[in-house]
C-alpha cells in the first residue's frame, strides 16, 4: 500500500504533491469506532497542515457554544483526525493558551501568515 501512495504522489502535479506531502507530516490519526469517514473540506486540511508544517500564524473564525461568532488568532502545532471530525491542536496567542478547535472553522479558508520571529 505504501508503494502505491508513493506512485501515486509521484503522478500529482507539484501543488497537490506539496499539500498531500503537508497532510501526512502533520496529521495524526485517533481511530474512533464510529468513523465515517471525514466530511471536511481537502482545501481546508490542506491549508491548515500546510500552516502547522510552514510554522504559519492562522487567522479565523468559528462558533461560539453560545451560537456567537469569535475571531481566533493561533499558531498551529498539528491536525488530529478522529473521523468524521478533524481538531487542530494550536496555541492561541491573544489568551495565551493551548486550543482545539473542531474543523471546519466558521470561515472556510483561514488566513495564513508567518510567524514573527525571536
Amino acid at each position: 500500500m505504501v508503494r502505491a501512495l508513493a506512485k501515486l504522489e509521484q503522478a500529482l502535479p507539484v501543488r497537490l504533491r506539496r499539500q498531500v506531502t503537508a497532510i501526512q507530516s502533520t496529521a495524526a490519526p485517533l481511530p474512533v469506532p464510529w468513523s465515517t469517514g471525514s466530511t471536511d473540506a481537502p482545501s481546508t486540511l490542506a491549508t491548515l497542515a500546510a500552516a502547522c508544517r510552514e510554522h504559519e500564524t492562522l487567522t479565523f473564525t468559528y462558533r461560539r457554544g453560545s451560537g456567537k461568532t469569535g475571531r481566533r488568532r493561533v499558531e498551529p502545532h498539528t491536525l488530529v483526525a478522529a473521523d468524521p471530525v478533524w481538531y487542530l491542536i494550536a496555541y492561541d496567542t491573544e489568551h495565551a493558551k493551548w486550543r482545539l478547535p473542531r474543523r471546519p472553522p466558521h470561515r472556510p479558508h483561514p488566513h495564513r501568515t508567518p510567524r514573527p520571529t525571536a
